[in-house]
């Protein structure tokens, strides 16, 4: 994320950057140095695909939003950042017409996110079945 959000090295070695910035290139993250993705979901493959509970998203106004519900480390009550979090969920729910029904930052950010998993699946079945 670090490497996406500000294309410094950052406390790493410079070797190491490099390789990291050539595995998005390969990866299509990244073209010439710039972002090149508007929405990242991340997923595991066991003999099926299982979306994980987080994303990275570029908004309209190419503000990079990143969420990772797998890490549990905050509370939304004892959470530094929670009022840009809850901002950042407003506005990808809003650019993806998205409803919010839950109060708690995190439940509502698990909601955006599985609803935005429904969407691609969604679009999956459609594709498949114009074929």
């Amino acid at each position: 994320m670090k490497i996406i959000s500000s294309h410094e090295r950052q406390g790493i070695s410079k070797s190491y950057f490099y390789f990291l910035l050539d595995r998005l290139r390969y990866l299509k993250i990244m073209k010439d140095n710039s972002i090149a993705f508007k929405m990242i979901i991340p997923f595991r493959v066991n003999g099926n695909i299982k979306f994980s509970n987080g994303l990275a998203y570029i908004s309209s106004n190419n503000t990079l939003y990143y969420i990772n519900l797998e890490f549990n480390e905050y509370s939304c009550t004892s959470c530094p950042v929670k009022n840009q979090c809850v901002v950042g969920m407003k506005k990808v729910a809003k650019e993806n017409d998205i409803k919010i029904s839950k109060e708690n930052p995190r439940e509502a950010w698990y909601s955006v996110i599985n609803q935005i998993h429904d969407q691609i699946k969604y679009k999956i079945i459609n594709a498949v079945l114009e074929e």
